[in-house]
């Protein structure tokens, strides 16, 4: 019994000394838990610095391998340089042996070039005589406006234009010896200022704008003294001209000294339109216009002058200035046609004349002389290429008076006793449906009162500006 209670306390020792183990092994278990959740928490932070720093290593690795890629291109650059480097080295080594040869080359050019300037320097008296040929030419320049200045003394039955320019002369002897070289420009200033007292004598206008037309034609620069000069003589001219403007001469020489001295700005482009108004049918109103800086008021005198059909005015106009707009649907060739037929029709022989071969006879020099007017307009304007050349053959022919086959159809005054009847009814017909227009705008009667008027047409006025006073003058004096 009492071994049995041994053992069992025995047992019972070793049950409890198991159970303080297991307790024991039960708190080690749980250190060790507990530990195992601090390794895993601390994994989970570990795995998540490796995560951040494989992106940065990533990131790394891909800049790195930007710059690689940068470097390689640079490389490349630097390799295409140094070939650039060579060339230019190698360009630069041939501008050196280029620029030793051109040393050598210069040395030799100076050689020549020394020869050639002794060459020039023989030849320098060759120049000094062409000097002295363009010094006569310009004593010829003046000697040309010497008769025109005297001719203002004989024109008046004195000689005090011509002694006055004697005299300018005779006061310097220098100036005596520069007569060669005298500005013809300044030459007829003096003569046109000479003369300003005298301007309402029409033989002195007259002798004015003859020497104002050839220094216009001459086209020579206007130094700035003689326009200063000029200038207070164009603006005292122009007041006159307003005062005066029924004095068509002095009008007309107004303009022209405005024109050929560039002194537009004097005054206004009205008064210049109105002065310019009555000498629309003159030779010279285009080249004035051009001169006195009015090409904008061009289209509207074209205008005006074809709804009056003053053809060859606007004729004169369109080859001036090349104004291809404003003729008959853009055509030159239209206008000279249009122009032919208001010939035609002007010196149309009147119903009832007498004298039938006389008027066929003025007719046809009408007709020539018109025809004769408007080539020579165009070909002083070098505006040939604008015409067709079958119309201006045409101009030619009437010209010249070749009008044979238009001759043989012209009505032949044999028999007037036996055909007078039937003649006069086609004329009377023909009056009627065409309505011819005289000169001065008025129709032409049945009786032909018009017959002395029509070779004096609007179309047929003279070229000449002077001329074309006197006429007007005589037409007046004849109403």
């Amino acid at each position: 019994m009492g071994d049995l209670m041994e053992k069992a306390r025995s047992s019972l020792a070793l049950v409890d000394l198991s159970k303080h183990n297991f307790h024991r092994t039960l708190d080690s278990l749980q250190e060790s838990a507990h530990s195992l959740l601090l390794l895993s928490v601390q994994w989970k932070e570990i795995e998540g610095h490796f995560d951040s720093t494989k992106g940065l290593l990533e990131d790394r690795a891909k800049e790195l391998q930007a710059r690689e890629e940068s470097l390689n291109g640079r490389a490349m650059e630097l390799e295409d340089k140094e070939k650039e480097l060579s060339s230019v080295h190698d360009s630069f080594k041939a501008k050196v042996d280029e620029f030793e040869k051109m040393e050598v080359r210069f040395h030799s050019e100076c050689k020549e070039a020394l020869e050639t300037r002794k060459a020039e320097f023989e030849g320098f008296t060759k120049r000094i005589e062409s000097m002295e040929k363009e010094l006569e030419q310009q004593r010829d320049l003046r000697h040309e406006f010497e008769p025109l200045v005297s001719m203002l003394g004989k024109d008046k039955g004195c000689s005090s234009v011509a002694t006055s320019v004697d005299d300018l002369v005779k006061r310097n002897q220098a100036l005596a010896r520069m007569i060669p070289c005298l500005d013809p420009a300044k030459l007829v200033l003096d003569a046109i200022q000479a003369s300003l007292k005298d301007f309402n004598d029409s033989v002195v206008l007259k002798s004015c704008t003859v020497l104002l037309e050839k220094l216009m034609e001459m086209n020579l620069p206007i130094t700035w003294e003689v326009n200063q000069e000029a200038t207070q003589i164009g603006i005292n001219w122009i007041s006159m001209a307003k005062a005066n403007t029924n004095n068509e001469s002095l009008v007309l020489c107004c303009l022209l000294f405005l024109a050929a001295y560039g002194l537009a700005s004097v005054t206004t482009r009205e008064v210049l339109l109105n002065l310019l108004e009555r000498f629309l049918l003159y030779d010279q109103a285009p080249r004035l216009f051009r001169l006195l800086e009015l090409e904008h008021s061009v289209y509207g005198v074209v205008e005006t002058l074809k709804n009056k059909e003053e053809y060859l005015a606007v004729l004169r106009f369109i080859c001036e200035f090349r104004l291809y707009k404003l003729c008959p649907r853009g055509r030159p060739g239209a206008l000279l046609h249009a122009y032919l037929i208001s010939s035609e029709r002007a010196a149309r022989v009147p119903f009832g004349t007498v004298n039938l071969m006389e008027a066929q006879k003025a007719r046809r020099e009408k007709i020539k002389a018109d025809a004769t007017m408007a080539l020579e307009c165009i070909q002083e304007r070098k505006a040939e290429h604008m015409f067709p050349p079958k119309i201006l053959n045409k101009l030619s022919l009437l010209k010249n008076g070749e009008s044979a086959a238009k001759r043989a159809m012209e009505p032949v005054h044999k028999s007037l006793e036996g055909r007078q009847n039937t003649t006069n009814a086609h004329e009377a017909k023909r009056q009627r449906l065409t309505e011819p227009i005289t000169p001065s705008g008025d129709k032409i009667g049945e009786s032909g009162d018009a017959n002395q008027t029509h070779p004096l047409s609007t179309e047929a006025k003279p070229n000449n500006l002077c001329g074309s006073i006197s006429i007007t003058r005589k037409e007046t004096s004849r109403a």
